[in-house]
């Protein structure tokens, strides 16, 4: 497969004779935070979490790892009448900040192990750097796909767990 998100997309946008077309695809990639249940976690602070997201910046996200591919949002293809939609956070890391003051991390915290699986690698910095901007500190931890699975089935990850599903195909 090739990524449409580094010399390859260029080469497509420069060349008069290419086109690009962006097919629906019914994967999600999300970020769960598994220590959210843990109460000593600053994660298992919902402000923390509002923090976490109001931090990404999903427009760039979208534009570098979906070019031509449209926003990252809700579940669900666009004009699926059963697609859950849910309010986009904007981009909006100063709000984060003070989200983050009132939960009691101020000068942010260090937020763990964030595993991902390599293919993953852009998505995984980005959200890291966006999340280093307001004060959280990751550890990333890049995977191999096989690996990934392994450590998620026994229960072995702790942290940030950034993943992708692909949703069944409606009939």
């Amino acid at each position: 497969a090739l990524s449409m998100t580094d010399v390859f997309y260029e080469r497509v946008k420069k060349d008069p004779a290419m086109r690009m077309l962006t097919g629906a695809s019914p994967n999600s990639q999300y970020v769960y935070i598994a220590t959210q249940w843990d109460p000593k976690s600053p994660w298992s602070d919902p402000r923390v979490r509002k923090a976490a997201s109001l931090a990404i910046n999903r427009k760039p996200l979208s534009d570098v790892v979906y070019p031509e591919g449209g926003s990252i949002d809700s579940l669900g293809l666009p004009g699926d009448p059963e697609a859950l939609r849910f309010p986009i956070d904007p981009y909006d890391p100063e709000r984060a900040r003070k989200l983050l003051a009132e939960a009691g991390y101020a000068k942010g915290f260090p937020g763990g192990k964030f595993y991902y699986f390599q293919e993953f690698t852009n998505m995984g910095e980005m959200i890291a750097t966006f999340w280093k901007a307001i004060g959280i500190g990751l550890e990333m931890t890049p995977m191999e796909r096989s690996v990934w699975l392994a450590q998620h089935h026994a229960g072995k990850m702790k942290g940030g767990i950034f993943t992708d599903f692909v949703g069944a195909p409606t009939i």
